[in-house]
């Protein structure tokens, strides 16, 4: 059986144009003149601060991350002969990255004009708009092996991909909070932190239980 595997890219820019903007912002929108200042305030503090280029490439670049984890997930799901905690775990990462990318999507659009005008070396902005290129990124053909997969080399390989997107996630974490960070950033990328550390948990338990 083949099932269908969208390129990420492709997936977020559809889903984050519905929310009211297209994902591929060029440096040509927005014209040769200074970026206006971007200012948000975290919850329980007092006065606004302003939101860094590092910022954006940290929510965008968690974008990618979340929608790529759910396809992977929802292929899984597709899959003939799948164990059930297997199936469970994917339900799981379906609901929790799609839940986070409700909040990621609209913290995108409010901030679209902090992002940078070209590629940065510093924190998540390094290599900002390789996506595809991005730690535990899985290749095209990664998605194709996985989308015609089934039963325990199905598990296997989505195993795999899944336990190297997570460890993307927590370098792109590390690289966040190694530099200055909104700390509506700081507090998102903490989370990341703790909820990689669980997801990472739960991967090594189903691979060593995995056939």
């Amino acid at each position: 059986m083949r099932r269908k595997l969208v390129a990420a890219g492709l997936v977020v820019a559809v889903a984050v144009a519905g929310a009211g903007v297209a994902l591929a912002i060029t440096a040509g929108a927005r014209g040769s003149d200074a970026a206006p200042e971007v200012v948000a305030t975290a919850p329980g503090a007092e006065t606004p601060q302003a939101v860094a280029a590092s910022d954006f490439c940290f929510v965008e670049s968690m974008i990618f991350y979340r929608v790529e984890a759910v396809e992977l997930a929802t292929v899984l799901r597709g899959m003939d002969d799948v164990s059930p905690p297997l199936r469970a775990f994917a339900d799981t990462v379906v609901e929790d990255d799609s839940a986070e990318l409700d909040e990621l999507r609209e913290r995108y659009v409010a901030w679209a004009d902090a992002r940078p005008l070209e590629p940065t070396d510093d924190g998540a902005c390094a290599g900002h708009g390789a996506h595809a290129q991005m730690p535990g990124m899985p290749s095209l053909a990664q998605r194709g092996d996985l989308s015609a997969a089934d039963g325990a080399a199905g598990e296997q390989l989505f195993l795999a991909l899944m336990i190297a997107q997570n460890a993307g996630v927590a370098a792109l974490v590390a690289d966040t909070l190694d530099v200055p960070a909104h700390p509506i950033v700081r507090e998102s990328a903490e989370r990341a932190l703790a909820a990689g550390a669980i997801r990472a948990r739960g991967l090594a338990e189903l691979r060593d239980a995995a056939p």
